[in-house]
C-alpha cells in the first residue's frame, strides 16, 4: 500500500527514552502529512468563527469555537516542531520545515491573540483588522510550509509521493469547507466585497474540481484514485454534502439578505462537509 512506503528521514531524532511506544516510520510520516494540512483548515475555521462573534450572529457559540481552535492550532503548531507522543509525531529536523515554521509562528504571534480578543468580544478594530489581514497571510505561509512537510514526508518512489500528494488535496478540502462559509460571512460584514466575491468563487471551482479528481484519480497531478471501497463510499458521502452545501452557498450569494438562522445553518452545514472530508482523509491513512 502506497503510505507503507512513506520513509522517516527523521530516524533516531526522538531519543527511545524520551516517550514508549514512539511512532515508526510510516506512522509519523503520515501524522506530519496530516497535520500540516489540517492546520490549513484551522487558520480558515477560526477566522470564520471570530467573523460570526464579529457580526453578532450566535456570537457565545462561535465564541467558545473560535477559543478551541486557537488552543488546537497552537498546540499542533508546536507538536509539528518538538514532537508529541499523544499526536504520535517525532521531532522535526529538516532545516526547511523548521524555517517554514518558524515564518508561521511569526504571524501567530499576533493572529492568535486577536482572534482571542474577538472571542472575548472585544470587538475593536485592530484585533478586527489584524484578523482580516493576517488569516490569508497564515494560510498561505501554511501552503508553503505543506511543500516542504511533504518533500520531506512522502518517501521515496511514485507511489509515495502521489499518495502524499492525494492525502494533502484531501486535507486541502477540509480548509476550503471553512474559508467558503468564512468568506461568505465577510461578505455579509461588506468587508471588501469585490475581492472577497471573487476569492469565494475560486473556491468553490477548486473544491468542486478537488473532488471530482479525488473520486475519479487524476494521475497527471499526482492525484490518486480511491485506493478502496472504503475511500470510495466516504468521498460519496462528502460529495452528497458539498452538493447540499452548494446551494446554500449559491442562494446566499443570489441573495445577500439572509436571515441569521440561514447563516447559522449554512455554518453548521460547512461543518458536517468537514467531518466528511475528514473522514476521507482518516480512511486514506488507515
Amino acid at each position: 500500500m502506497a503510505h507503507a512506503c512513506l520513509a522517516l528521514l527523521l530516524a533516531g531524532a526522538w531519543p527511545s527514552s524520551a516517550v514508549s511506544g514512539a511512532p515508526d516510520a510510516a506512522e509519523n510520516a503520515k501524522n506530519h502529512i496530516n497535520l500540516a494540512a489540517r492546520q490549513r483548515m484551522l487558520s480558515q475555521q477560526m477566522a470564520r468563527d471570530a467573523c460570526f462573534v464579529m457580526a453578532g450572529i450566535d456570537g457565545d457559540r462561535f465564541a467558545g469555537k473560535a477559543v478551541a481552535t486557537v488552543q488546537r492550532f497552537g498546540s499542533t503548531l508546536a507538536a509539528l516542531r518538538s514532537g508529541d507522543e499523544n499526536l504520535r509525531l517525532l521531532p522535526e529536523t529538516d532545516p526547511a520545515v523548521l524555517d517554514a515554521l518558524t515564518e508561521v509562528d511569526a504571524l501567530w504571534a499576533t493572529l492568535g491573540p486577536a482572534v482571542l480578543q474577538i472571542a472575548a468580544h472585544d470587538l475593536h478594530s485592530v484585533p478586527m483588522r489584524q484578523l482580516i489581514e493576517l488569516n490569508m497571510t497564515v494560510l498561505t505561509r501554511l501552503e508553503a510550509m505543506m511543500v516542504e512537510v511533504r518533500r520531506v514526508h512522502s518517501g521515496s518512489g511514485e507511489d509515495a509521493a502521489d499518495f502524499a500528494v492525494t492525502v494533502s488535496i484531501a486535507g486541502r478540502q477540509r480548509m476550503l469547507s471553512q474559508k467558503m462559509s468564512k468568506d461568505l460571512c465577510l461578505l455579509m460584514l461588506d468587508i471588501d466585497p469585490v475581492s472577497t466575491r471573487a476569492a469565494l468563487e475560486e473556491s468553490i471551482v477548486l473544491f468542486e474540481t478537488s473532488m471530482r479528481d479525488l473520486m475519479t484519480g487524476a494521475p497527471e497531478r499526482g492525484i490518486l484514485p480511491p485506493p478502496k471501497a472504503q475511500v470510495t463510499r466516504q468521498l460519496g458521502k462528502a460529495d452528497k454534502v458539498w452538493q447540499d452545501f452548494l446551494v446554500l452557498l449559491r442562494r446566499s450569494l443570489d441573495t445577500p439578505d439572509q436571515s441569521d438562522i440561514d447563516r447559522v445553518r449554512l455554518a453548521n452545514l460547512s461543518n458536517h462537509l468537514l467531518l466528511e472530508m475528514n473522514s476521507a482523509v482518516m480512511r486514506y491513512l488507515e
